[in-house]
């Protein structure tokens, strides 16, 4: 635990966190201090609400070994429901053990305020509710599985986990419908208090009505629903459906090029139509989408990341374009969230070969040793990879700098699995094609290059010719 914490806690009271039902408190000045005694592993959801409106508040969480938000100094201010007093969040409690939630001021208050704590405890094998409004058969989400619920002042969250299904390269599909403006999020189990995707579109003109499309290829995300802005005599009836997503059609690369015809129909629910598709490792394949009857949406989605393209590229609603690097893709076109009518498309992918694009065929870096690249929109050439390894244990320090002075250069060092380890686009010395990483490797140790332009929205850059160098302090 953070040391000054520990004086804090020491020093001042600690009240016990209210868990199912609620507790008023009153804040001017100081924060309050909320303990919490885990006796298993699960999540907590939180929520703090301020009896006026126009007072702003903030909620930090600590762990009993370590910060536990996925952000320093681990506040949560997010105004939950557009209401400055409210704020709310889901707290990964790791073991047993004291959790602390601290509510503070978000600025100094003239006068004494009145709040509610509210909190709920869900055990990590429990997290679907097997009583009251929200049933569900042996406590899993199957295929196309509609769960009802209710949302109100006193639990306005609701957490489900899909259990009953294979995680491995499913595309799933998420749709709230509710009876008032809802949020609906989809958040890692791994690390529940940052969502990875989060649904307000208001699909349809209808506040009530929310979707998400999610590729599970390593885990099974917690499906969470919540109110946009809940009041006392508010109460929120949804239902919640589920369901994964088989390819309809597959893209298979002849001569590094695939094309295909299609159309979705939303009133005959078909909402969106999906490919599969293998890109080599040996270049970048752009995706091209283009039709004239409707705005649509451009996504791509892979085992460690998404692609989405809503740009509107050509001046034409119909038309988005991908750059994809090699993998295993689900590509999904579908309309704008905001615009659901029948649309016929045609979707190409055309594969441009670049052998170094990918950590596969990364050229070798050499300590001290200059390796020139080049980047080339016209020879589409979007990046270039590096791969070094460490002779000994020390610090290195990679340097790009651009030959010609022109374009906007950035350098992202990662490890062998693809996880960003440095990043650099700080233009140094005021050149912006001059970049510059240090780090500290183990004798061993490899990491890889990536060099990289920066483009404009439509996905433009500056040809760039530039030399790399890697050296030992």
């Amino acid at each position: 635990m953070n040391f000054l914490l520990l004086i804090a806690l020491t020093s001042l009271t600690v009240n016990q966190l209210p868990v199912g039902g609620p507790g008023t408190y009153s804040i001017k000045d100081e924060p309050l201090y909320f303990s919490f005694e885990a006796q298993r592993s699960g999540y907590l959801s939180v929520v703090v609400k301020a009896s006026d409106d126009n007072t702003d508040l903030t909620l930090t969480g600590r762990g009993p070994n370590t910060y536990f938000l996925d952000m320093s100094p681990a506040v949560v201010d997010i105004d939950a429901g557009g209401n400055t007093g409210t704020e709310q969040a889901v707290f990964t409690i790791q073991s047993p053990g004291t959790y602390y939630l601290i509510v503070n001021p978000y600025s100094a208050l003239t006068e004494e305020k009145n709040f509610e704590v509210l909190a709920w405890f869900y055990e990590t094998g429990e997290l679907i509710e097997t009583s009251g409004m929200i049933t569900v058969a042996e406590r899993n989400i199957n295929d196309m599985e509609n769960l009802s619920g209710n949302l109100n002042l006193s639990e306005p969250i609701q957490i489900f986990i899909p259990q009953n299904y294979d995680a491995s390269s499913n595309l799933i599909y998420v749709r709230a419908e509710a009876s008032e403006d809802i949020m609906l999020e989809l958040y890692s189990p791994e690390n529940p208090l940052s969502y990875i995707l989060q649904s307000d579109y208001d699909l349809e003109g209808n506040l009530g009505i929310e979707e998400l499309l999610y590729y599970s290829g390593k885990e099974k995300p917690l499906i969470v629903v919540r109110p946009y802005q809940i009041t006392d005599t508010t109460e929120i009836f949804f239902n919640v459906y589920f369901e994964t997503v088989p390819e309809d059609d597959k893209l298979t690369l002849s001569s590094n090029k695939a094309v295909d015809e299609s159309f979705i129909d939303p009133d005959n629910n078909a909402l969106s139509y999906v490919y599969s598709v293998s890109i080599p490792e040996d270049g970048l394949s752009e995706v091209n989408l283009s039709s004239d009857d409707a705005d649509l949406v451009l996504m791509a989605f892979s085992d460690d990341t998404m692609y989405y393209s809503d740009n509107d590229f050509d001046g034409n609603t119909g038309h988005e374009k991908l750059i994809l690097p090699g993998g295993k893709y689900y590509i999904v076109v579908t309309n704008n969230p905001n615009s659901r009518q029948y649309s016929d498309f045609t979707i190409e992918v055309l594969h441009h070969q670049d052998r170094d694009a990918s950590r596969t065929n990364a050229t070798t870096l050499k300590l001290g040793v200059r390796s020139n690249g080049d980047l080339s929109y016209g020879n589409f050439d979007f990046q270039d990879y590096f791969v070094f390894t460490a002779d000994q244990k020390a610090t290195y320090t990679f340097e790009v700098q651009g030959l010609t002075g022109e374009g906007d250069l950035i350098m992202a060092v990662e490890a062998s699995d693809g996880e960003s380890l440095l990043y650099s686009d700080i233009d140094n010395n005021g050149d912006p094609t001059n970049e510059i990483c240090t780090i500290e490797l183990d004798r061993g140790q490899k990491v890889y290059v990536k060099i990289y332009p920066y483009s404009d929205y439509d996905g433009v850059f500056t040809d760039c010719g530039y030399f790399l160098i890697v050296t030992m302090e």
